[in-house]
C-alpha cells in the first residue's frame, strides 16, 4: 500500500494517510474488474500476500466508526447499526463520519453532533 500513501505537505499530520481512489483502484484491480465483495476481497488479499485476514464480521455494508473522542475506533461497524456525525471541523469534500447508534446513545458530544437526517 505503500505506492497510495499521502506524501503531501500535511504528511506527518495526524498520522499516516492514504489515496482513497487509489485504494478502490487497488481494489478493483484485484477483484480483476468484478465487484469486489468483501470476503472475496479478504480471499485475494490472503492468497497473493501470503497473510491471514480476520473476517470483518460486518457483511457488504460496513462503515468506520468513530469514538467520542472523534478517533476511529479502529475496527469496522455495520452501517445499519450507525448514524452520520457532523463534527464542526470535517471537511466538507470527506466522506461522511459515523458513530456508533449505542455510542451515540452514551455520549453528549455525539448525540450533539449526529445528524438528524439520519434518524432511523
Amino acid at each position: 500500500m505503500d505506492a497510495y500513501k499521502y506524501r503531501g505537505a500535511l504528511a506527518s499530520f495526524l498520522g499516516d494517510r492514504w489515496w482513497n481512489e487509489s485504494i478502490g483502484g487497488w481494489f478493483w484491480e484485484l477483484a480483476e474488474g468484478r465487484s469486489p465483495s468483501s470476503e472475496r476481497l479478504r480471499a485475494t488479499l490472503e492468497a497473493r500476500y501470503d497473510v491471514k485476514l480476520p473476517p470483518s464480521g460486518v457483511g457488504s455494508n460496513a462503515v468506520l466508526s468513530y469514538n467520542d473522542h472523534l478517533k476511529p475506533k479502529g475496527r469496522l461497524a455495520a452501517a445499519d447499526n450507525c448514524r452520520r456525525i457532523e463534527p464542526d471541523d470535517w471537511p466538507p469534500f470527506a466522506r461522511y463520519a459515523y458513530a456508533e447508534r449505542e455510542d451515540i446513545e452514551a455520549s453528549l458530544l455525539l448525540s450533539l453532533i449526529a445528524s438528524p437526517e439520519d434518524n432511523g
